[in-house]
């Protein structure tokens, strides 16, 4: 037999943590939408050679990380679709991802390239907007943090590509 104190505990307990989890949802809900991440990476690369490596879409979407996968993988799978809407000749381009699965989100990147006495200075940033569950998420884990990982992944895999690239 329960006895009726213990009762009293549980609900006492599921109302704890009810309001409890009440208040980080309504956290979550406060929290800003629009995000911004930003790498950069020495590449011993002429800016020419790393923009023409950039300026493959498909070998930009090889290159390009996201949740620690090239984003070519989910392009392949139906999942996301990248294009390049904007480019200026060996200095930038401006990219749209646009994500379906596993959680629906467009991002856009500006990728630029500054030409140094030993090659390229490239910078990655990523701006995008974070819906509900994506905030969620951004109270539990560091969104620079994991974002930035990505980019960081994606550079390193550029100057790999770009540093064995045939001059031209």
């Amino acid at each position: 037999m329960i006895a009726a104190g213990s009762n009293h505990r549980t609900a006492r307990l599921i109302a704890v943590v009810a309001g409890l989890v009440g208040l980080f949802l309504a956290l979550a809900a406060t929290r800003p939408d629009a995000y911004h991440v930003e790498r950069a990476l020495e590449i011993a690369a002429p800016t020419d050679r790393v923009y023409r490596v950039l300026g493959d879409v498909e070998q930009l979407a090889d290159i390009f990380m996201l949740f620690g996968q090239p984003v070519a993988r989910l392009v392949k799978a139906g999942k996301a679709k990248i294009t390049i809407d904007e480019r200026v000749l060996n200095q930038k381009l401006g990219t749209k991802l646009e994500i379906e699965s596993p959680m629906k989100s467009t991002s856009t990147c500006a990728i630029t390239l500054v030409r140094t006495s030993t090659g390229s200075t490239v910078t990655w940033a990523m701006d995008g907007s974070h819906n509900f569950a994506g905030r969620v998420i951004g109270m539990l884990v560091n969104m620079d943090k994991m974002l930035g990982a990505d980019l960081d992944k994606g550079l390193a895999q550029l100057k790999f590509v770009a540093e064995a690239a045939p001059r031209c």
